[in-house]
């Protein structure tokens, strides 16, 4: 038979006393028990303690013990901690951790997790407040692509459709026979409709009078004449009305049809210079970049929408962290602030 250890054996005689080690367990510690001085001497202790106290059992100290009984424990713990912070020789109170520790169990639990909430919430709403405000200008870029590819459709529908049943002779000239006319004029329709996208074909050179480049729109056709292999221009710009995203594509001579009406008032239809004067539009050439295709919509209501559903993210987020923290709040009372009461 295999030898005990007096640790082992030491270990095994309160059960021994209680009479709970089954048979093989109880002749080995027996046999350890005859050869061992040490351990009879506890064994003997052991037992003149179970006679003085007799069979019964420790009575339950009832149900108001153990409803205050993890309070006391944390008391305990808040006069150690305090304690051994004031023990410590040259070593200032740590406020932060003394603070903590007085705070009840409930409180540290509910502010921890306020805290990780905060980070993430702040995390998510930053996260989530790019990814909208980036979608509401893809959304005006799009858009602005629709409008201005709508109006190029309108510019080879005029040159291939009205251009050639439409004739202009020095006794009439049709209007609806120039592009830019017919882009402008149909975008005109659209925006009484829409008032957020507007059309301009600005001009530096202008034979029309409403489509010279002002201000801002001076600066782009000056940018693509600076960079003639530059294909598009497109920005954001602050307006009355709010934000305002642009696009624009150079406007340039690329026909010599386009020189009849725009070389010199001599060799245009009379009928055109009797109309729009001798002022504007003439001394074009060819290939050269006179103006600019700007497209302009407003960002306010997708900027609105970005924002509207933000809002609505963070108020589902923060419902969502409210109900939690009331469901664990109420598992932690039932489950862990009131512990089951002991087997009688």
């Amino acid at each position: 038979m295999k030898t005990m250890k007096c640790e082992d054996a030491q270990a095994l005689l309160p059960d021994y006393v209680e009479g709970e080690l089954d048979d093989t367990l109880r002749e080995t510690l027996r046999e350890h028990l005859s050869a061992c001085p040490d351990c009879q001497r506890q064994l003997q202790e052991m037992e003149r303690l179970r006679s003085a106290l007799g069979r019964e059992r420790v009575p339950d100290p009832g149900a108001a013990f153990w409803e205050k009984f993890p309070d006391r424990v944390l008391q305990a713990y808040r006069t150690e901690l305090s304690g051994a912070s004031r023990s410590r020789p040259g070593a200032g109170p740590d406020r932060a951790a003394r603070w903590w520790a007085t705070q009840g169990l409930r409180l540290q639990f509910n502010l921890a997790l306020l805290a990780v909430f905060a980070v993430g919430l702040g995390a998510s709403g930053i996260l989530s407040y790019e990814v909208l405000h980036r979608n509401a200008r893809e959304e005006a870029v799009r858009d602005a692509r629709l409008i201005l590819e709508a109006a190029l459709s309108m510019r080879g529908y005029t040159i291939s459709q009205i251009s050639p049943v439409l004739h202009n002779d020095a006794k009439q000239f049709h209007p609806q026979t120039v592009p830019a006319y017919a882009m402008t004029e149909m975008m005109s329709q659209l925006q009484k409709k829409y008032a957020d996208y507007s059309y301009k074909d600005a001009v530096l050179n202008p034979t029309n009078p409403r489509n010279r480049a002002v201000g801002w729109e001076t600066e782009i056709v000056g940018a693509f004449r600076g960079n003639p292999g530059r294909g598009e221009i497109s920005g954001v710009r602050d307006t009355g009305s709010g934000p305002s995203f642009y696009l624009a594509r150079p406007s340039k001579v690329a026909s010599k049809a386009c020189l009849s009406c725009h070389t010199s008032p001599e060799q245009s239809p009379r009928a055109m210079v009797k109309i729009y004067g001798t002022n504007g539009g003439y001394g074009w050439k060819l290939d050269e970049i006179v103006g600019a295709q700007i497209v302009s919509v407003s960002m306010a209501q997708p900027i609105r929408n970005a924002n509207r559903a933000f809002f609505t993210f963070m108020g589902s987020m923060t419902a969502v962290f409210a109900v939690l923290i009331i469901v664990l709040n109420v598992m932690m009372s039932t489950m862990i602030a009131r512990p089951r009461e002991p087997a009688r």
